[in-house]
């Protein structure tokens, strides 16, 4: 018997690169932008499926504007909004879309504007490193 509680098991999935999405968020991001297609989520030689053009136009032609990075907190402060990331000068540069506690510190996974300057990111008064 393990005396891993859930919340470890979720920051465990984290840290491997496994999101899990609500229903909430369900429909609000790309695959790509999840990182699906890295983890073999994605199966392009696959036939018709819902969203398959646009998904396959993301992979072939372009790339997405936001990504989503795996990070560590001290704290974190959670509110009805999804927390906000802002870089060093105290712009936003994302939202963090699942967090668990593992030991003395946070696992989060936040989606970030592909081009911003992550050095100096925060999460409200606590300082995020990504992984």
């Amino acid at each position: 018997q393990s005396d891993e509680s859930e919340t470890d098991w979720i920051a465990k999935d984290l840290l491997a690169g496994r999101i899990w999405i609500s229903t909430e968020a369900s429909g609000l991001y790309l695959p790509q932008e999840l990182g699906m297609d890295h983890a073999s989520g994605i199966d392009f030689d696959k036939g018709c499926y819902l969203g398959q053009e646009i998904i396959a136009r993301v992979h072939f032609k372009g790339k997405t504007k936001q990504v989503v990075r795996i990070g560590q907190l001290d704290q974190l402060v959670q509110g009805d909004e999804p927390p906000t990331v802002t870089d060093s000068e105290g712009a936003s540069i994302g939202a963090v879309i699942q967090a668990a506690q593992l030991e003395d510190h946070w696992v989060v996974a936040a989606m970030i504007k592909r081009d911003a300057r992550v050095e100096g990111a925060r999460v409200g008064n606590a300082g995020l490193s990504f992984i």
